[in-house]
């Protein structure tokens, strides 16, 4: 597992967890205090509803770190062996 120790990496350490934060949010679990909907609103400047603004996040995630949605790789398909 890497470690995060440079600024950047705790950035997008943070960015990653709000996206999944969001999606829980989204399939009905809640926290105490401000919804990470509100939160992603706020700090990204996102409008519209909260799927629209998932969707929004989730594109600004992916540019931002290179990381997918789990299980949706973000580069070309690696070729299988036969």
């Amino acid at each position: 597992m890497p470690v995060v120790i440079e600024r950047d990496h705790i950035a997008g350490a943070r960015l990653l967890t709000l996206r999944s934060a969001f999606g829980l949010e989204l399939k009905g679990m809640s926290r105490r205090g401000r919804s990470v909907y509100s939160i992603v609103k706020r700090e990204f400047g996102l409008r519209g509803n909260q799927q629209r603004v998932y969707d929004q996040f989730d594109t600004l995630v992916t540019e931002r770190t290179g990381v997918a949605r789990h299980g949706e790789p973000t580069g070309p398909r690696p070729a299988l062996r036969p």
